[in-house]
């Protein structure tokens, strides 16, 4: 770049420390599988996994065996509208022809 200026940067770097955390408290997640949902030759698939009592949800998915299935859904439920989510539920749609496909929903809880 013609009649650029460069400023050299002479001044030191400074580091902060941050003030102690507050002593933490122990969150353990632990991994669910739900029941595992199989179809032969094509068709709609279900699998649901809930949280044991006293943990929340903290997030989930899905495990497929198989090839050609269609995810309609993967997402947290509750037991009540609008209330906390207690669970994970999959769903979708194998087409036929494709041969043995499972489904299994998966789930993350912390206590």
């Amino acid at each position: 770049m013609a009649g650029a200026t460069v400023a050299a940067c002479t001044a030191p770097l400074t580091t902060t420390t941050a003030a102690a955390a507050p002593s933490a408290t122990r969150i353990v997640t632990n991994m669910y599988f739900g029941n595992t949902a199989v179809t032969e030759n094509g068709g709609y698939m279900l699998s649901q996994v809930h949280c044991p009592r006293g943990t929340v949800v903290t997030g989930g998915g899905f495990r497929i065996e198989g090839f050609g299935f269609l995810v309609e859904n993967s997402t947290p439920f509750n037991a009540v509208d609008g209330g906390p989510a207690v669970g994970w539920s999959a769903d979708g749609f194998e087409p036929p022809g494709n041969g043995r496909t499972t489904l299994t929903a998966v789930v993350m809880c912390a206590s």
